[in-house]
């Protein structure tokens, strides 16, 4: 018993030490756009609902690279499990070809029909947040590519297991933000342009300090590109077979956040403004989670490619507990600590207390939601990406947005309604999730994997 309670601890700290920096790295990346939002509330209403709403579109594009990513991140791991130190390097430059190829791509599609796309999807909103909303956009747009360098480098870290790295490079990236934002919002009086800047310049910065790290010293002996490297269509279908799945999953959940966003503008721009900072609040719990998924993918992983399925059971389950405690006193602390919190974006009295009456219901499904949010990592680590992809297909998209338009637009029931339709998604996913955890059928993958 003794000895076992040991293994515990210790499986425990080595999931904490890996997943702390990865969720401090996740909550400065979420702070990037909060900082935007709360120098945008600073403004005014307007700006800060069209800032909101142009962050949900850089959080989709994020997504894309962060899902791809995670391809990479578990061909490095498995490859350090298996003892193939020499294939992260080229992992990681196939990595970055192929997220500066996709941010490239986007990026111009933006430029081109950016106006068009924002005058689209926010065509319920008034014509100043939509004028503000292509304001922003069109000078943010240029740092994309830079955010993919940014998520394959800080992939490939983790790959190795180095959680700290990333942690501290967008750190520095989010103090830069903040110190740009003040000068050019509040001394030099620029506005909405200043907000712009200031987030585009942080996340190019961001992204050359990975490149700096990994290329021009010497801490990443495996990860640093030789000339011997050359393109490889195997390991590129590599990358994308453990990526896309991923890739895919995270775009139908972004996706499906910016489908209950264009519902809440039905109602009014004040409750989308108190919805999108109720949400940004509760995404800071949900990047604790990343952070455990992160430590899931590169312990389980190393344990499956080792064919320790025991080991990694009991990893896989010290990892689900952590979540739903940790998760569970953070949804606490949102609740005691609301007002103060949502202070800070707004002092609009009805944005306020609408923000106020969403936050408290959405951080009563947070124990419903960390179930998942504890699971999805180790499934992926598992070979269930299709399964995580499913179930985060049907969810938002047969599940909450129908049934939260129905009741919110349709029925005229408000926020009301939109609750019901996220708790009716997030209750069926979660038991789903939590079936295919206890089946154990992904301790297989290493097995399958190997033969």
């Amino acid at each position: 018993m003794e000895q076992t309670s040991t293994e515990n601890k210790h499986i425990l700290g080595e999931l904490i030490r890996l997943a702390a920096p990865a969720a401090m790295e996740r909550l400065l990346l979420l702070f990037s756009g909060l900082i935007s939002m709360m120098i945008a509330g600073k403004i005014g209403g307007q700006t800060l609902v069209a800032v909101s709403m142009c962050n949900t579109l850089f959080d989709i594009i994020q997504a894309v690279f962060i899902g791809l990513s995670v391809g990479s991140t578990i061909l490095i791991t498995r490859n350090v499990g298996c003892g193939h130190m020499e294939l992260p390097r080229r992992i990681t430059a196939h990595s970055i070809g192929l997220n500066l190829f996709l941010g490239i791509g986007i990026m111009l599609t933006l430029v081109l029909l950016g106006k068009n796309i924002i005058t689209v999807l926010f065509r319920n909103l008034t014509d100043a947040v939509i004028e503000q909303s292509v304001q922003y956009l069109c000078i943010t747009v240029w740092c994309i590519p830079f955010i993919g360098i940014d998520v394959a480098l800080s992939a490939a870290m983790r790959g190795i297991g180095d959680m700290k790295t990333p942690f501290y490079m967008t750190l520095i990236a989010n103090a830069v933000q903040v110190m740009i934002g003040v000068l050019t919002v509040f001394v030099f009086q620029l506005g909405l342009t200043g907000t712009a800047l200031a987030f585009m310049i942080s996340r190019i910065c961001g992204a050359l300090l990975r490149v700096w790290a990994v290329f021009f010293t010497e801490k990443y002996p495996l990860l640093r590109i030789k000339q011997d490297v050359k393109p490889s269509m195997a390991l590129l279908r590599q990358i994308m077979h453990y990526g896309t799945l991923t890739m895919a999953e995270q775009l139908m959940l972004q996706l499906g956040f910016l489908g209950m966003q264009l519902i809440t503008s039905h109602i009014d721009t004040e409750t989308v403004g108190a919805y999108q900072i109720a949400n940004s609040a509760i995404n800071l719990i949900f990047a604790v989670t990343f952070g455990f998924e992160s430590a899931q993918i590169t312990m389980i992983g190393r344990q499956i490619g080792a064919n320790d399925r025991e080991l990694a059971w009991k990893t896989a389950k010290l990892s689900f507990a952590a979540v739903e405690g940790l998760s569970a006193l953070m949804a606490a602390a949102m609740i005691l600590f609301s007002n103060a919190f949502l202070s800070l974006f707004s002092q609009d009295p009805l944005v306020l207390q609408n923000a106020r009456m969403i936050l408290r219901i959405l951080a009563l499904f947070i124990p419903i939601t960390s179930v998942f949010q504890g699971i999805s990592g180790i499934l992926k680590t598992g070979g269930k990406a299709s399964t995580v992809l499913l179930l985060n297909l049907i969810g938002p998209w047969c599940i909450r947005i129908p049934l939260a338009y129905l009741l919110c637009v349709s029925l005229h029931m408000g926020i009301t309604g939109l609750m019901i339709g996220l708790f009716a998604d997030y209750f069926i996913r979660a038991v789903f999730y939590f079936l295919s955890f206890r089946s154990r059928k992904w301790l297989d993958f290493g097995t399958k994997a190997n033969t």
